[in-house]
């Protein structure tokens, strides 16, 4: 993918793997060095397609049928792609999926996360293992292992194995394998899989 201006010349464009990795300045920041006095541009937008990458590192980043190591920007858009590590204020993943994801807002459709700390997190037929949010929306069949949040509203089923939250609104049914009972009972091994996951992936 090639990106002109208007009058047909490339602007701040860093293509790589044949073309198919972009990375756009339309608003570019200039880093200036003090030694040598030479300017960097700051990539603002990445966009891959079909091809895999490393590290990710950009204002806004959008996938589509790619992969990527870890990605760290203020957005991201995930589409039929996968992360190791997804570090982002705003995450929207479409049949997607990542092993962890930090975020302050993500939505989540028809894809799956293994850890999820979030201060919103929203699903819509997506599968999630262990989720730390600070309010949980689910639509359509939301499927979580451990969720711990503040708040539960939900428009469909919810099906999980622990449940800790401080209030449920539910318009479909709530089915969860251990009360807060049992789930003071495994709170220790729980701890040891949040603190072995956090030692595994970092924060």
């Amino acid at each position: 993918m090639t990106d002109h201006n208007h009058n047909g010349a490339r602007a701040g464009g860093v293509d790589a793997d044949e073309g198919q990795f972009v990375s756009e300045g339309g608003d570019v920041q200039l880093q200036m060095k003090q030694a040598g006095r030479r300017m960097q541009p700051a990539a603002e937008r990445s966009t891959l397609r079909g091809n895999d990458a490393g590290a990710v590192n950009a204002v806004q980043v959008t996938m589509e049928r790619s992969g990527a190591e870890h990605i760290d920007a203020q957005r991201v858009t995930l589409d039929h792609s996968g992360a190791k590590s997804l570090s982002t204020q705003t995450a929207e993943l479409t049949d997607s999926g990542t092993v962890k994801l930090s975020a302050d807002t993500a939505t989540l459709t028809r894809s799956s996360v293994i850890l999820a700390q979030t201060k919103e997190l929203r699903l819509e037929s997506s599968k999630v293992l262990i989720a730390q949010s600070g309010r949980t929306a689910v639509a359509g069949d939301g499927r979580i292992g451990l969720l711990q949040t503040g708040l539960v509203e939900a428009t469909g089923d919810v099906n999980g194995l622990v449940l800790i939250t401080g209030s449920v609104k539910a318009g479909g049914d709530v089915n969860v394998t251990f009360d807060a009972v049992s789930a003071g009972i495994l709170g220790a091994a729980i701890a040891v899989v949040l603190f072995l996951l956090r030692r595994m992936f970092g924060r």
